[in-house]
């Protein structure tokens, strides 16, 4: 009967040791996938951390993580960024575009938007920015991810290249001879005014013609 009994208890331990080690082998399993997790994340958040592109996250209207460089670019600190409304740091003329493109992403009718708009920096002055962001989930809930970048000085550059190119122009009308341009098709690439009058044309009616001067 004892015997009976042992062999009983036996029975039953198998299944009680498999369940066992299958509950210990899963469960060690969950804690690698944690840990993995875990590194992972810490990896991201250092590669956000130093990156040289402005890094956002927007969720209710509000920036609710700016990076590093996001925050050198306005002159504010994270935290004093992530306290205000997003609009705030918006110049007025340009609310109403960035209000429509946040509505535009949380709404499916845009995957990401790029974009250029201006902002507001502690000091007061306007800078030229340009975004880039996309819908994404941040702690289960609709937000949007993104870039930022400062293109001040760029913009700078092409309005002060525009204006040099306007101030050529003007001088290069006023000279009484002849001065243009040619592609390798012989086609006018530019024509002063003198040149264009002298064909019965105007400066912007011999771009792209192939004219012989007079």
């Amino acid at each position: 009967a004892a015997d009976y009994v042992s062999k009983q208890h036996l029975g039953r331990l198998g299944p009680a040791v498999l369940g066992g080690l299958r509950k210990a082998h899963e469960d060690a399993e969950r804690l690698r996938a944690e840990k993995e997790r875990i590194a992972a994340e810490a990896k991201f958040r250092t590669l956000v951390e130093q990156s040289l592109t402005g890094i956002y996250i927007i969720q209710d209207d509000r920036f609710v993580y700016v990076n590093p460089k996001l925050a050198e670019i306005l002159g504010f600190s994270p935290a004093e960024i992530t306290a205000a409304p997003l609009l705030d740091f918006i110049h007025e003329e340009d609310r109403q575009q960035v209000r429509e493109n946040v509505r535009k992403r949380l709404d499916h009718e845009a995957e990401s938007i790029h974009y250029t708009l201006r902002m507001l920096h502690r000091g007061g002055q306007v800078i030229d920015v340009e975004a880039h962001g996309s819908r994404a989930e941040y702690n289960g809930r609709p937000a949007i991810l993104g870039t930022l970048l400062d293109i001040t000085e760029r913009k700078q550059a092409e309005e002060a290249l525009r204006e040099n190119e306007r101030l050529l122009r003007l001088v290069m009308d006023l000279v009484p001879h002849h001065i243009f341009a040619k592609d390798a098709q012989g086609r006018h690439l530019f024509a002063n005014r003198a040149c264009a009058a002298a064909n019965g044309l105007t400066p912007e009616q011999m771009v792209g013609r192939d004219v012989d001067e007079r």
